[in-house]
């Protein structure tokens, strides 16, 4: 990645910890963008490593009779802040992490199998 790369990515991620910051409570709609946004980042600077915090934030109430936007909301905006905060520093520290894609090739002698297996697969 070239430094103009990184630092396009550390302003990015800048960005959304700012506008996170400044967030509303009760703005759903905007949430829901900036998680949208940080999971979008998260997968593109790190790969998977922060995929299980993101999963199943929400800032909306379900239909549920013991639930309120306070109990939904405060737990996942302060977690999701506290990630887009973590991937900022990481990514000041030691830059986008995702690996390099590996590609291996192979060479097929018997192409019997091959050709089996596939047309087992075209029908």
């Amino acid at each position: 990645m070239s430094q103009i790369e990184e630092m396009e990515g550390l302003k990015l991620l800048q960005e959304l910890v700012k506008d996170l910051e400044s967030l509303k409570y009760g703005d759903s709609n905007r949430a829901e963008l900036l998680y949208q946004r940080t999971k979008m980042y998260a997968k593109k600077f790190f790969g998977l490593q922060y995929g299980a915090d993101l999963a199943g934030l929400r800032f909306r109430v379900q239909f549920s009779m013991v639930e309120d936007l306070e109990s939904v909301w405060q737990p996942n905006y302060s977690k999701l802040l506290a990630i887009a905060k973590t991937m900022l520093e990481q990514y000041a520290i030691s830059g986008a992490t995702q690996p390099e894609p590996q590609v291996k090739y192979v060479t097929v002698e018997d192409t019997k199998k091959v050709e089996l297996l596939s047309a087992q697969v075209a029908t």
